[in-house]
């Protein structure tokens, strides 16, 4: 059966088909959206719960642990991270990738629900985003203005902005850097002792006269009228005026004790933004981050377009300046990794067209190649798919071979022209001779991939669409070669005896080749000992590279800006912390290639008291170095700074990692047990310390703060009894005092604000100032008084945690790291690995966290991969040839190809990454190719009857040319990769040097190894057959 003559005996029926192809490709191309590379976040909702004032080991035991039991109980689990810290806790919850986002949400409202009986009192329940803290925001947008205070730029922000950018399409989460107003009364011990009044009893009174109650309605004979109770007081100074209590007969006004003042809701929150053009400007951050699958280019679209209309809204002094939009390096690096495509198919058609040395033989396979892009791109689009760059890596690294299958048969239909034969009957026997050959050879390159697009896990999830894309491909360049190449051959190709110079130049160049090929051939059969030889030794070296060469999971690329957090002692005063932040900024703010800044600190609600973050936007990327020299310039600026330590690194194009804050690194390893926490500690202490000597790891720290100064105070219960001091109304009275918690709430027409009552600024400074506190007796009114707080407790300054993190229910602590320039990952992991196997107890459990974690999971899952691959193409071979020989001798084309890639690598000191990954799967592919172009020639001359030594040596000498023009074109498309073309490219350079070298060893695998290998099969076939 011919299965292309239909399409050569009805030319119009093809063409059109073929135009429809095109136009559905071009429609869809223009429709398709554009990503920088497929989600593979796992799925994550984070808990929230606030109680100011609260100290992190209290809300560890209360808060977090009956949350952590209930939410450990939901099935799907993939971990729990939780992080307390003083009035707040953070619960990231992690599931399987299978597990559906919104089933999730409803299992944590249902575990918090169960929790809330177990929980202590709290000013608002707990709450849960579908969110990860890790996640970088896609943009940032900076709400700046000259003339109005923070709070009132937070309103703005979060009314105005955030609530309605939180409504568009894709966004999973708004976040607001910044403080929000309130009203602060803050009064005087002294003054209250003085009047012998309790601070319990303003607070009391403060709430009674802050009021915002129903009045219901009255009537007369034809009007109602709605009563309207104005009891809220929404300025500070109007609470100067309140009567909060009595003495000796008369009224005390707040103004008598304190004052009523205007504040925000962090009192030492610290914010700074910079702009090379303006400077630093007055202003809150409003952080936009995406949803798990969302387009990242679309949503920053539609958020620049929502803010246009939004600014025109807004008073006039506010501007809306966007600081980072992470689509603007997504499109450059499309567009770069598009002119990567284009390049190559310039090169692929120029290969062909000096082999060939014809125009018309040139175009006719040339034509299949936009017809089987487009023919993709129609493909994507019905799948759902997106432009994003792994699908156009995968696409350019196999236009080299979507050519082959046109070149092969055309090829053969040339030769059958050659024969004399009419164009019409060239083509119909020449495309039934080879259709065998191009549907072995469509088949097995599909086989290479199908593992991937079958495969779990977060590899299979990043290579899905790729693999499926480069399928599509190979499919329809294979469907192509049948229906559209044989019919433009018999129409348009005719064979002559006349000759361009250039084609008598190609012909005499194969001819010369061929001819210094086949006494090498020839020999090399009757010394087949030696090849076999070299092969064995081939497949050894492979080995032996494979360990060698140093592996990685995904380079960080180039975004454009860095994102970190800087540290600083544990004892450090938020006015301290603001002067070394400052530092900080000015470092960056001297650095030439930085183009803007945000600083922040002081932000309890994110941030330990010690911490801040920091963000740094660079210049464009045309007027810079790349993201890692800068990074390098500015990191040996940090060193020279004293008292705070910058742990700064590029935004990476995919976050792996999962933790309840920003990240200060990009891998770490986590340690947790149910032993000694003291020991837990200690060692976790001891392995910091080890590893900042390691030399292939750099910014090592650890989560554990665990000797910041406290006050603990031991309530005296018995003399507190006798006094008629309840437990209760000591920790009211220190509450009140100094945790800042809202006591009431008052509205306005666009927000709701907390009233906050505390001591002066002046009694907040040093530990000795809590006895001037005050407590309220319980006693008889005729011997009611004033009791010092010191009568009733002990004071002890003692150290204890800044924040109490966990992992799965168990006590834990994190060490933080990044590669050392120049290390291998694979080497750096290992070197952790050792030490910490040599320092933590076997009574703990230590691993990889994040990214690392997956790292480690990815080796033995791409050794497995590639193993399915291969057995798959045995498999699909086998049944195609009915043979069980010529699959093995196919096969023996890839140590070789997998020697010369690993190789090459080696050489160019460049690591073994996901891309390089990839690139080795089109490389067995490529080779594949011409093993079979060479095996099913031989085949068929030794069905004809030609004995097995003539029919290969035959085989090689026609497919000589074939085979190193498909494996040239293949080799030009992934030139433009390995060279490195365009913004962020060196991080892909692996993919394309991993072919060029596999490519080049093959090539002498194939004419040599494969031959003889082939001439064993074939006599072993025959023996069996016999």
């Amino acid at each position: 059966m011919n299965l292309s003559e239909p399409f050569i005996r009805r030319p119009v029926m093809t063409t059109m088909v073929t135009a429809a192809l095109l136009l559905f490709g071009l429609m869809a191309y223009r429709q398709l959206p554009i990503s920088d590379l497929p989600d593979i976040s796992f799925p994550v909702i984070t808990v929230t719960v606030t109680n100011p004032g609260m100290d992190p080991e209290t809300m560890a035991n209360n808060v977090a642990v009956p949350l952590e039991q209930q939410l450990m109980t939901i099935p799907g689990i993939k971990s729990v991270i939780s992080s307390s810290r003083q009035g707040n806790t953070t619960i990231v919850v992690q599931f399987d990738l299978s597990k559906d986002i919104d089933q999730a949400s409803t299992d944590v409202n249902s575990a918090i629900n169960n929790a809330s009986g177990n929980l202590p009192p709290l000013p608002a329940p707990p709450s849960y985003k579908k969110f990860n803290p890790a996640d970088t925001p896609v943009i940032y947008v900076a709400v700046t203005s000259e003339a109005m205070t923070m709070g009132k730029l937070y309103d703005y922000g979060y009314t105005i902005i955030a609530q309605r950018l939180s409504m568009l399409s894709g966004v999973s989460e708004v976040s607001i850097w910044g403080s929000k107003s309130n009203v602060r009364v803050k009064v005087s011990p002294d003054k209250l002792a003085a009047m012998n009044i309790g601070i319990n009893e303003i607070a009391e009174a403060l709430v009674d006269s802050n009021q915002s109650l129903p009045g219901g309605t009255v009537y007369d004979a034809s009007i109602a009228y709605t009563i309207v109770p104005k009891g809220q007081v929404t300025e500070g100074a109007g609470y100067n005026q309140l009567i909060v209590a009595e003495n000796q007969g008369n009224p005390v006004y707040v103004k008598d004790i304190g004052e009523g003042v205007d504040s925000i809701h962090d009192e030492g929150f610290y914010l700074r933004y910079w702009d090379k053009d303006k400077g630093e400007i007055p202003a809150v951050i409003v952080a936009v981050t995406k949803e798990d699958g969302a387009n990242t280019v679309k949503l920053c679209n539609d958020v620049r377009d929502y803010l246009t209309v939004l600014e025109k809204q807004l008073p006039a002094s506010i501007h809306l300046d966007v600081i980072f939009d992470r689509s603007i390096m997504i499109k450059e690096s499309i567009n770069d990794v598009l002119l990567t495509l284009v390049i190559a198919f310039i090169l692929v058609v120029s290969v062909i067209f000096l082999f060939l040395g014809k125009a018309s033989s040139t175009i006719i396979p040339s034509i299949s190649l936009p017809v089987s892009i487009f023919g993709t791109f129609a493909f994507m689009y019905a799948r759902g798919f997106s432009i994003d760059i792994l699908s156009m890596l995968g696409l350019t690294l196999v236009i080299g071979f979507l050519v082959d299958d046109a070149i092969v048969v055309l090829e053969n239909i040339v030769r059958h022209q050659q024969m004399g034969k009419n164009p019409v009957q060239a083509a119909l026997d020449g495309s039934k001779e080879i259709s065998t050959t191009v549907l072995s050879m469509t088949l097995s390159l599909s086989a290479v991939f199908l593992p991937l697009v079958l495969m779990p896990g977060i590899i299979g999830r990043l290579f899905h669409e790729m693999a499926v894309v480069v399928v599509a491909s190979v499919l329809i360049s294979g469907s192509i070669s049948l229906i559209l190449t044989p019919m433009l051959c018999s129409r348009f190709l005719v064979h002559t005896d006349k000759k361009s110079r250039l084609e008598e130049k190609a012909d005499r160049l194969m001819e010369r080749l061929v001819a210094i090929y086949e006494p090498a051939l020839i020999w090399v059969m009757r010394h087949r000992l030696v090849p076999i030889l070299l092969g064995v030794a081939s497949v050894v070296f492979a080995a032996l590279l494979f360990k060698s060469v140093p592996t990685d999971f995904l380079p960080p690329g180039d975004t454009g800006a860095m994102l970190g957090v800087t540290l600083t002692s544990e004892e450090v005063s938020y006015d301290a912390m603001a002067n070394r932040q400052d530092k900080v900024n000015k470092v960056l703010e001297n650095n030439p290639y930085v183009d803007k800044v945000i600083s922040m600190a002081n932000f309890p609600e994110l941030l330990p008291p010690n911490e801040g973050v920091v963000f740094a936007g660079l210049v464009d990327l045309n007027k810079r170095p790349a993201i890692a020299k800068i990074k390098e310039q500015i990191d040996g600026e940090f060193k020279k700074l004293s008292g705070i330590q910058p742990f700064l690194k590029p935004i990476p194009q995919i976050n792996l990692n999962v933790s309840t804050s920003v990240d200060r690194a990009d891998y770490s390893y986590a340690i947790s047990g149910i032993g000694d926490q003291d020991l837990l500690y200690a060692k976790v202490q001891e392995l910091t310390r080890a590893l900042q000597n390691v030399s292939e790891i750099t910014d090592v720290s650890s989560d554990l703060e665990i000797s910041a100064p406290q006050v603990s105070l031991e309530i005296l219960r018995d003399r507190a009894s006798m006094l008629g001091v309840s437990v209760k109304t000591i920790e009211q009275a220190i509450q009140l005092a100094y945790s800042g918690s809202r006591i009431s709430t008052f509205q306005t027409p666009i927000n709701i604000y907390d009233l906050v009552l505390q001591v002066d600024d002046e009694s907040r400074q040093t530990p000795d100032m809590l006895d001037k506190i005050r407590v309220s007796s319980s006693l008889p009114e005729d011997r009611k008084t004033l009791i010092p707080l010191s009568t009733v407790v002990r004071r002890e300054i003692v150290n204890g945690p800044l924040q109490v993190n966990h992992i799965n229910q168990l006590p834990s602590a994190t060490v933080y790291f990044n590669i050392a320039p120049g290390a291998a990952l694979s080497t750096a992991l290992q070197k952790v690995s050792d030490e910490a196997s040599k320092i933590i107890p076997k009574q703990f459990f230590g691993s990889f966290a994040g990214q690392a974690a997956i790292f480690e999971g990815t080796g033995p899952e791409m050794a497995a991969l590639l193993l399915i691959s291969i057995l798959i193409i045995y498999l699909l071979l086998g049944s195609l040839y009915e043979n069980f020989f010529h699959p093995l001798t196919i096969l023996t084309t890839l140590p070789g190809s997998i020697f010369g890639g690993l190789l090459t690598l080696f050489v160019f000191q460049s690591s073994l990454s996901l891309y390089a990954f990839v690139g080795m799967i089109v490389l067995i592919g490529i080779v594949l190719k011409n093993g079979i172009m060479l095996v099913e020639f031989a085949n068929e001359k030794v069905l004809e009857g030609k004995e097995v030594s003539e029919a290969i040596i035959e085989a090689c000498k026609v497919r000589f040319r074939p085979i190193l023009m498909t494996t040239i074109a293949a080799a030009m498309g992934a030139l433009p990769i390995a060279i490195g073309i365009g913004a962020d490219a060196s991080s892909r350079r692996s993919m394309g040097l991993i072919i060029l070298g596999g490519l080049l060893f093959a090539q002498m695998i194939t004419y040599f190894f494969t031959p003889v290998i082939c001439y064993y099969s074939m006599r072993a076939g025959r023996s069996i057959t016999k």
